[in-house]
């Protein structure tokens, strides 16, 4: 039961941004799957945010500079990161919010969109190719 209002407080805010492995889901999915480490947060909502992008003849991601193809292929991950958060999650009843910006933003102003979008008191900030290695059993005590 504590687990369940833990969940209603706290939202997980994912930040992701062009990879040169899109379109394949493989970070955030490994993220996603991680999140099985943190109990407590087993029904939170998710927020995920795709940082935008420049297209720019030279590839520079950290800069959110990516060419076309680069480009096609966040597009398509794009695409498949809604049916895949619509199968898993969405379809089970978790709340999950999926938005795009418009312009590359970088992390912070990232984050800073995300939590806009966030009702909850508290939220988990995470980075889409970062994982969850060991569990955490302690956030209420925590917060």
């Amino acid at each position: 039961e504590k687990n369940e209002s833990i969940g209603t407080i706290v939202s997980i805010l994912i930040i992701t941004s062009p990879s040169p492995c899109h379109p394949s889901l493989y970070l955030i999915r490994n993220l996603l799957d991680s999140l099985i480490n943190l109990p407590e947060l087993v029904n939170s909502p998710i927020i995920v945010v795709l940082d935008g992008f420049i297209v720019s003849n030279e590839i520079r991601t950290k800069v959110g500079r990516i060419n076309t193809a680069m480009a096609e292929a966040y597009d398509k991950y794009y695409m498949e990161l809604i049916e895949y958060m619509k199968s898993e999650y969405i379809s089970r009843g978790r709340p999950v919010v999926i938005e795009r910006l418009k312009s590359h933003c970088g992390f912070g102003l990232s984050v800073k969109k995300g939590l806009e979008i966030c009702e909850t008191k508290y939220c988990l900030i995470c980075q889409h190719d970062r994982v969850f290695l060991q569990g955490i059993n302690h956030i209420g005590t925590v917060i």
